[in-house]
């Protein structure tokens, strides 16, 4: 499974399955090579993907290694990082700050596994088990995508908000002059422009 991110339209780029390992190694890194994509740009799940990842660095792709069951950013509200990236992206395709592909099975996929609390309050996921034995298939497309959208915002923290973006800038601007009236520094020129 590979998906992408440019601006806010996250996109599956390809779904297969696969035993054979070095077929998916191939294949991604066909993938790779045609979309342009450097190693730091791309993302797996240590999981499964660590047999992957392992033989993609024999061609110089070293991806960011994943482990969603680690812990969350905000251990206080969700259980681990699984939890956490697909509450922050569900949160982001409710505010339409990204707009996600018209695939009926990535849709199945983003809207069939149940957001559960934990005895401390936290919100957790359903695990994959559960949702198979519910009938529910593994939510490989959802991963993939979820995936994509959160090494973007990794890069870029106001990725899919503009006005925040703007807001961000005008306030630092604003740091800046105060800072030069205050003669906290010496200042010749600020390239506006490079903020």
């Amino acid at each position: 499974m590979l998906a992408t991110c440019s601006g806010n339209r996250p996109e599956i780029i390809d779904a297969w399955r696969s035993r054979d390992t070095m077929h998916s190694v191939g294949k991604f890194l066909n993938h790779f090579r045609r979309l342009g994509l450097q190693g730091r740009q791309i993302g797996g799940d240590e999981g499964y993907g660590h047999q992957l990842m392992d033989a993609m660095q024999e061609s110089n792709f070293y991806l960011q290694r994943i482990n969603n069951g680690s812990q969350a950013k905000r251990a206080d509200i969700y259980f681990n990082l699984s939890a956490e990236w697909w509450s922050i992206v569900g949160q982001l395709i409710e505010r339409r700050m990204i707009s996600i592909p018209n695939d009926e099975k990535l849709i199945a996929q983003l809207t069939s596994r149940q957001k559960l609390y934990d005895s401390k309050g936290r919100e957790r996921l359903e695990s994959k088990a559960d949702l198979k034995s519910r009938g529910g298939e593994s939510p490989d497309r959802a991963d993939a995508l979820i995936g994509a959208v959160m090494m973007r915002l990794g890069t870029d923290q106001f990725a899919f908000d503009p006005a925040g973006r703007q807001a961000m800038h005008q306030m630092m601007q604003q740091t800046i002059r105060q800072m030069e009236r205050q003669q906290l520094f010496p200042v010749e020129h600020v390239n506006w422009d490079l903020l």
